[in-house]
C-alpha cells in the first residue's frame, strides 16, 4: 500500500494506492501470488471507473505478473506496483516473495505498464518489461515489518508513452482528514471475478485513535484509511505509509 501526493492541490486529493486491497488472486496452483490476498474479506469501498479520473492516475499504476498467462494475456497479473522512476517499480515485500519469504527469482516475473485494462494489450502502448532486480528490507523477512520493496527494471521505461507515468513521491506526511484515492485490479467483492479495468476509491485516511479502535492489529508503522460515514463500508483496513 503507498500514499502518494497527486497534482493539483494537496488539500484536495492525494493518491493512495493500495497494493493489497484491490489486487487480484492467481490460481490456487499457481505459487506465484497466491498465497496472500485469499485471506481478505471484506472491500474497502465501492470502486467506480471514469476517464477524467482512473485513466489519469492509472499511468502511474503497472501490472506485477509471473512470466507467462494461463491462457489469455493478462490472467497472470497478481500484484500492483506504482513507476516511482523509469527504472524503479515500487510494491509492496508479500509482491516479491513467496509465502516462505523467498525473494522471488526476478527472472520468473514480468511488469506490464501501458495497460488500464489488464486483459488487452494495446499495441505499442502496453510494455512487457524484464525485472532486473528485487530489494526487500531485512525488517519484513524477520518481523514482518516494512512491507515494501523496490523492483529495478531491465531497461528504463519511455519517455513518449501516453499511458506511462513517473509519479512525484510526496514531500511531507499524510494528513488525517484528507481524502485519498485507491487504484487497483482485484475482486471488488468476496468471491467475486477480478476486475479487467483497473478501479478507483476515495477513502479518509483515519485518525491513530480510531485505527486502534478498529483494526485489530496496527503495528508502528501502519496507519488505515475507509468511509466510516458509509453504512457499507465501515470496516477500515490497515495502510503501510513507512519510507513511502
Amino acid at each position: 500500500m503507498l500514499l502518494l501526493n497527486y497534482g493539483v492541490s494537496r488539500k484536495i486529493f492525494s493518491i493512495l494506492l493500495f497494493l493489497l486491497l484491490l489486487l487480484p488472486i492467481l490460481d490456487a496452483g499457481d505459487p506465484i501470488g497466491s498465497h496472500f490476498v485469499r485471506r481478505r474479506a471484506k472491500r474497502l469501498s465501492s470502486p467506480y471507473f471514469d476517464k477524467e479520473k482512473t485513466l489519469v492516475l492509472a499511468k502511474y499504476v503497472v501490472s506485477i505478473r509471473s512470466r507467462r498467462p494461463h491462457k489469455l494475456f493478462g490472467d497472470n497479473h497478481f500484484c500492483g506496483g506504482v513507476i516511482i522512476s523509469r527504472t524503479y517499480i515500487l510494491t509492496s515485500a508479500h509482491c516479491a516473495m513467496d509465502k516462505r519469504k523467498i525473494v522471488h527469482r526476478s527472472r520468473v516475473l514480468v511488469v506490464v505498464a501501458g495497460t488500464t485494462n489488464r486483459l488487452k494489450s494495446r499495441k505499442g502502448l502496453s510494455l512487457n518489461m524484464e525485472v532486473k532486480k528485487i530489494f526487500v528490507p531485512d525488517k519484513f523477512t524477520v518481523f514482518n515489518t516494512n512491507n515494501i520493496a523496490l523492483m529495478m527494471l531491465a531497461k528504463k521505461l519511455p519517455l513518449d508513452n501516453p499511458l506511462v507515468g513517473v509519479i512525484n513521491l510526496p514531500t511531507a506526511d499524510p494528513e488525517p482528514g484528507l481524502n485519498y484515492t485507491v487504484l487497483g485490479w482485484g475482486r471488488i467483492f468476496k468471491g467475486g471475478p477480478l476486475a479487467s479495468d483497473i478501479l478507483h476509491i476515495d477513502v479518509e485516511l483515519l485518525p491513530r485513535d480510531i485505527c486502534e479502535k478498529k483494526v485489530h492489529i496496527l503495528k508502528e508503522e501502519m496507519m488505515c484509511a475507509g468511509n466510516l460515514n458509509n453504512t457499507m463500508d465501515e470496516n477500515p483496513v490497515p495502510v503501510i505509509p513507512e519510507a513511502h
